[in-house]
């Protein structure tokens, strides 16, 4: 009996913890959804200090050092001027994908096992190579970075695969309407023998050899041109002997610079129209090519301009008559 009336007092006790408060919340006030709500405050920027220097070879180095946590970024880029590719459009791309695809003795399997083993990862394009990791793997990264960057072999097999690869996407765009406005339109803008309104076909693919591919990379991937970026749990010192041990032994010489015409201005309203029987939506691109850089005091602005009227998203003002206003 003891026992019974102890369990039902720690019963008793527990329903009495469990009440719920006499307290009552205070009403909120009804919600006017006719009143835009006021924007918070803007978020603070803060960016790491930044350590710059520059190797022998030419090559910048630019290190930020952070030990929140236990990893390192490593970004080297290439600052190259647009390249015209002609009727081999499409071998700079490959060039870049390829270029993490094997090397003189490594195959793309043993490289992706190697940054898999680590819990890394490891991407190039036709400008950069990156790659981050755990802080205590940086040195196996760095030596992989290093073989990719100076001993790329462009294997045959897997120009073919890639070969073969773009073109089924290509396939697969000609009844995108999307894909063929945004074709069209760098043509009406740039005209087709600029970089800018080059496009890749079929038959620019099948141009392409493994040749042009060495080309690319001999001419343009220099130290004269590169930046290296380390951001991560690494100190200055650190990051700078680093860089000079896996990338100060690599040459080459200045990349060429190329310069195109602006542009011709319209003279008049252009229609271009092409026919899409079968598709879902029409896609319209009303564009015009605007003399506007990243340098250009006009420029933030204009891109906020450009995001609030008719830029990507449901939230823009263009979007938001067609969908909620017409229901189109």
């Amino acid at each position: 009996m003891k026992f019974i009336y102890t369990l039902l007092a720690a019963l008793l006790v527990s329903t009495a913890i469990a009440q719920p408060s006499k307290k009552t919340t205070p009403k909120q006030a009804p919600l006017d959804r006719s009143i835009v709500p006021q924007p918070g405050p803007a978020p603070k920027i803060q960016i790491g200090k930044a350590t710059v220097n520059k190797l022998d070879n030419g090559m910048k180095v630019i290190v930020v050092e952070n030990h929140k946590l236990p990893n390192v970024t490593y970004s080297l880029s290439l600052n190259l001027t647009p390249i015209a590719e002609g009727n081999k459009a499409g071998y700079i791309s490959i060039a870049g994908d390829l270029l993490s695809a094997g090397t003189e003795t490594k195959t793309k399997a043993q490289i992706d096992e190697s940054i898999d083993f680590i819990g890394g990862s490891l991407s190039t394009s036709a400008s950069s190579v990156s790659g981050s990791c755990l802080s205590k793997h940086s040195e196996t990264l760095l030596g992989l970075m290093q073989d990719v960057l100076l001993h790329p072999s462009f294997p045959a097999d897997e120009l073919e695969k890639t070969r073969k690869q773009m073109i089924s996407g290509l396939t697969s765009e000609k009844t995108d309407p999307n894909a063929v406005s945004d074709k069209i339109g760098n043509v009406v803008r740039y005209g087709v023998r600029h970089p800018y309104g080059e496009f890749v076909t079929e038959n620019t693919l099948n141009n392409i050899t493994r040749e042009d591919l060495l080309g690319y990379y001999q001419t343009y991937f220099s130290p004269l041109a590169a930046t290296l970026v380390i951001v991560g749990d690494v100190t200055p010192e650190q990051a700078f002997a680093q860089a000079n041990k896996y990338f100060g032994a690599w040459t080459g010489n200045a990349v060429p610079v190329r310069t195109y015409p602006a542009p011709a201005e319209l003279k008049a309203n252009q229609v271009a129209f092409v026919a899409m029987p079968g598709a879902v939506q029409s896609v319209i691109d009303v564009t015009y090519a605007v003399p506007l850089n990243i340098t250009s005091s006009d420029y933030l602005a204009a891109t906020v301009l450009n995001n609030i009227l008719g830029g990507s998203g449901f939230q823009t003002r263009l979007m938001q008559n067609l969908r909620e206003d017409k229901a189109y």
